[in-house]
């Protein structure tokens, strides 16, 4: 496997957990796994996010990701503050400027 794509396959598991720890509640414990978390993301974002891609976000873009998990999961939408810090956790761990250069 390339680095680029062991890269990609650890920030996508980074940011599973960061929002499957943001959604609970609304959605259930044991809905809310990494990989199910995904799914919305991938809808609304498309299947190439990146850092940069999540720091670019606006409120807009937020919102439309609360309706996904709400819609995915069957439940009431998360609030946009838990996406927003669900952001901030994956940014924290994953900064743009590192993935960026490569490290």
């Amino acid at each position: 496997m390339a680095n680029e794509d062991v890269r990609l396959r650890d920030f996508w598991a980074a940011m599973g957990e960061e929002f499957s720890r943001a959604v609970y509640p609304p959605v259930a414990f044991e809905d809310a796994s990494p990989q199910e978390c995904c799914e919305p993301l991938r809808e609304v974002l498309g299947p190439a996010v990146t850092p940069q891609v999540l720091a670019a976000l606006v409120e807009t873009d937020l919102r439309r990701l609360a309706d996904a998990f709400g819609a995915n999961f069957d439940v009431p939408p998360p609030s946009v503050d838990r996406l927003r810090d669900a952001v901030e956790g994956t940014l924290a761990r994953w900064p743009p400027n590192e993935w960026s250069q490569g490290a």
